[in-house]
């Protein structure tokens, strides 16, 4: 994501088709360029960094120009994590780092339903057989992710109780 730049964001979906790293932007991990889907919300959030930075690096201190490092990303998910409760003592008795939270977005994801081709296609964690991650040819992602929305029986009953 540290390289996610603005041209690559669509009104549906990102286009991963680099990385930033100490060696500059050079080609993902696993050479694998993929749509990823996103919730229309992501996509505004987004776009109000792009205001910012525009078609450049959208996680960049400034302008666009360069991304943020990967110390100020780990920096950030610290604080988070202190800001909800979890100490140093128990981010470091956890092993909690970024790559842990990519686990647990997988692992999310399939607790949801979607099948572990459907995961891969939208994390691009490893490239199923067919190309799940995008739709016949078309550049778009195969999958579409949409905020689930909450009945009148639940909502109801989440209010009573």
């Amino acid at each position: 994501m540290l390289g996610l730049r603005g041209e690559f964001v669509y009104d549906d979906h990102i286009f991963l088709c680099g990385q930033y790293d100490e060696y500059g932007y050079r080609e993902t991990k696993t050479k694998i360029k993929h749509h990823i889907p996103l919730t229309d919300e992501l996509v505004k959030d987004l776009r109000k960094l792009m205001k910012v930075n525009g078609q450049g690096f959208i996680f960049s201190l400034d302008g666009g120009a360069t991304p943020v490092t990967r110390k100020h990303i780990f920096k950030g998910l610290i604080k988070a994590f202190n800001n909800i409760g979890i100490t140093d003592e128990d981010i470091e008795e956890r092993g909690l780092n970024i790559h842990a939270c990519w686990h647990f977005c997988n692992t999310e994801l399939q607790k949801a339903g979607l099948t572990i081709q459907k995961v891969q296609a939208v994390t691009g964690h490893k490239k199923p057989e067919a190309s799940i991650g995008e739709a016949a040819g078309n550049g778009r992602p195969a999958l579409t992710l949409v905020k689930p929305q909450e009945d009148d029986k639940a909502g109801k009953k989440r209010k009573a109780s």
